[in-house]
């Protein structure tokens, strides 16, 4: 992976964690992952958990490269799409569960696009 793919891929990440921070229903999903994680340690030996845990950084290591291969058929098919010019030129804003309602990073204040 070049280093501009690996930057693009974080910051695609932090937009997305950004936009699903303000839903209740990720963060009450996250408070419960980590009440699970919490309960499981207490209740079974160092052992069990350390297992666990091996098989959840197998299971999380392929879901990262199915998410980075995704990632990049999504930006082909955008580039392959924009290079056809059958996208209509009327496209709605991004909605607000994608972080439309919110400005770009590192905008000034009061700017809602890039430049």
């Amino acid at each position: 992976m070049t280093p501009t793919v690996e930057l693009m891929q974080n910051t695609a990440l932090e937009l997305c964690r950004r936009a699903l921070s303000g839903s209740p229903e990720y963060r009450a999903m996250s408070a419960e992952a980590d009440a699970l994680r919490a309960q499981f340690r207490k209740e079974h030996p160092d052992a069990l958990c350390a297992r666990v845990l091996q098989i959840l950084d197998a299971c999380l290591a392929l879901s990262a490269m199915e998410g980075e291969q995704l990632f990049l058929t999504g930006l082909q098919m955008g580039l392959e799409l924009g290079g056809l010019d059958c996208l209509p030129r009327d496209i709605p804003p991004i909605p607000p569960a994608c972080g439309g309602d919110r400005p770009w990073p590192f905008s000034p204040p009061g700017r809602s696009e890039p430049d």
